[in-house]
């Protein structure tokens, strides 16, 4: 009995320690939040989806379904007049519908290279180095057999 006692004492002991140190410690977070400057702040954004129609021998053979996130300085954002998210997704299909890409080997393929060339196309087309980062957040190829008719 006395174990089951202490068991209990020890176990509210230890969850209002808990509870003390977590509010304490978001409240000391929401008090005193950290300062950051505008300019040098890089912000993700992400971009909507593409369908690039695949088309092999004159023949439609499936679509790549894909969207990218890109990193942009926020001061650099307020000096361009239009999203760069229009240039990247120009440059994402025209490079990909150029392509011949082979997706019974798809390891063969650089993806890493089809990023740093569309950072590249966008920034040369915006004029200055705006662009930081492009990831890739979804790389879907649906083949033309299993679109729903």
């Amino acid at each position: 009995m006395l174990r089951l006692f202490l068991c209990c004492i020890w176990i509210c002991i230890v969850t209002s320690v808990a509870f003390y140190v977590g509010s304490t410690w978001s409240l000391s977070r929401a008090l005193h939040p950290q300062t950051q400057e505008m300019s040098g702040h890089i912000e993700s954004k992400t971009t909507a989806n593409i369908n690039v129609p695949m088309i092999q021998s004159g023949e439609l053979v499936g679509y790549i379904v894909t969207n990218f996130i890109y990193n942009i300085d926020q001061s650099d954002m307020k000096k361009l007049n239009i999203s760069p998210e229009v240039f990247i997704l120009d440059e994402a299909f025209h490079i990909l519908f150029s392509q011949d890409i082979d997706f019974n080997h798809l390891e063969k393929y650089q993806i890493s290279a089809l990023k740093e060339r569309i950072k590249e196309r966008v920034n040369q087309r915006l004029g200055g180095d705006f662009i930081k980062d492009i990831l890739i957040k979804e790389f879907n190829y649906i083949p033309k057999r299993e679109i729903p008719q």
